[in-house]
């Protein structure tokens, strides 16, 4: 079981959590859980995208995926690069862009500049 935070329109979280999946919880319209995003660029300005898995539609997309209870934006993008990519990064070499609030989820939005081989 994973649970989620839930933050308000404005980027913070509530104090209230839900657990992922659970499709019987609703949230209020200023209620959201939130994703972080990373876009990874390399020197020659090309962004590395990454191929989804067949049951999330096999399409092409930035590395990213949802932030957990207890975990801040940032600690969470650096699981998603370490999970998905099998890549360390230092919190020096990423910058946080903030956060769109467009309908569900809040993403949190990330870049760094590195070559990747």
């Amino acid at each position: 079981m994973e649970l989620l935070d839930v933050y308000d329109s404005a980027g913070n979280k509530t104090g209230k959590t839900i657990v992922r999946g659970d499709k019987t919880t609703k949230l209020e319209e200023h209620e959201h859980i939130a994703v972080g995003v990373i876009f990874i660029e390399n020197s020659k300005g090309e962004f590395l995208m990454q191929k989804t898995s067949k049951e999330k539609g096999g399409e092409f997309s930035s590395t990213g995926g949802h932030i957990t209870h207890n975990e801040t934006p940032m600690s969470s993008i650096k699981r998603e690069v370490e999970e998905e990519l099998g890549i360390n990064i230092d919190n020096e070499e990423i910058k946080e862009l903030g956060f769109i609030n467009y309908d569900m989820p809040l993403r949190f939005i990330f870049y760094i500049k590195k070559d990747i081989n």
